[in-house]
């Protein structure tokens, strides 16, 4: 596998795990009718795929042996798609709830 192909799948599992987590935390938040209890489950969930996805990519692309420089961009826009999601996440969970305790 090339650097390329590494963090193409990156990006690509830190969607996937940002998708099931809100998931998750949008069936907490049916269940206990808490937008802050949702978005803490979404929270908890995707800090720990995060860091599964981070030693997943150290460990790889230590085998290819890309350059520090390159690693760290890929890691800081890592952390700031992660923020933008964590924002993203509150603001829906907190209008879904409105509407679900609407219904």
């Amino acid at each position: 596998m090339d650097i390329q192909t590494i963090v193409n799948l990156f990006f690509t599992f830190l969607i996937m795990s940002g998708i099931v987590s809100f998931f998750v935390g949008f069936g907490f938040m049916k269940k206990f009718e808490s937008h802050g209890i949702g978005f803490l489950s979404t929270l908890i969930l995707s800090l720990i795929l995060l860091g599964v996805l981070i030693s997943w990519f150290q460990t790889a692309s230590l085998k290819l042996y890309i350059g520090t420089i390159p690693w760290f961009f890929d890691q800081a826009a890592a952390f700031v798609s992660f923020l933008v999601y964590l924002i993203a996440a509150w603001i829906l969970l907190k209008k879904l709830n409105k509407q679900v305790k609407e219904a």
